[in-house]
């Protein structure tokens, strides 16, 4: 995982006016989509979310792979005898409580005064 310090620092160069995102928009020619991704109102909440989503995607694919992997192949013929379809056979039940779990640490962790918030608003 990348500290939060650092990702705030990387994407606050890629929100910036004339940052990376802009300058991608404007190359494309979709000037009219540019603008002050954090500055704007309704832009502010989902740039912040879309950060904190790329800082703690590849944690909670290991996370969740682990999770999948940890499944025994009895389970799945078992599955498969009681006529369970491939959908029902991808063993998410058995994860719910992962997902659970998951799911509260990264609030947990997203509400302290290092969040990717904090530290993108105080630069």
């Amino acid at each position: 995982m990348i500290s939060v310090s650092a990702m705030a620092m990387i994407f606050v160069g890629v929100y910036l006016p004339d940052g990376i995102l802009n300058s991608l928009l404007r190359g494309l020619g979709l000037e009219e989509l540019t603008r002050n991704w954090l500055g704007d109102q309704s832009t502010a909440l989902a740039s912040i979310i879309a950060v904190d989503v790329w800082g703690g995607i590849g944690f909670y694919s290991v996370l969740f792979y682990a999770s999948l992997s940890g499944i025994s192949d009895e389970l799945y013929e078992a599955a498969r005898l009681d006529g369970a379809g491939p959908g029902r056979r991808c063993g998410i039940s058995l994860c719910r409580c992962r997902v659970t779990s998951s799911a509260c640490s990264r609030c947990c962790c997203s509400s302290g005064s290092c969040s990717a918030p904090h530290r993108m608003s105080c630069s």
